[in-house]
């Protein structure tokens, strides 16, 4: 292999490895936004109450 060709797959390598880190992180991103809304929903009044 050449040197551009190790270059090619190392950045493809890269790539890959920050593709899945943003889809991990944009999953457990969505997970806390709806654990976050369902809480939000059964407490509503209470935090309501709070921030008045």
């Amino acid at each position: 292999a050449s040197v551009s060709e190790i270059i090619l797959i190392k950045d493809n390598y890269t790539a890959e490895t920050t593709f899945s880190h943003s889809q991990a992180s944009l999953i457990t991103f969505s997970f806390f936004s709806a654990e976050k809304v369902m809480h939000t929903s059964d407490y509503k009044h209470s935090i309501s109450d709070n921030f008045h």
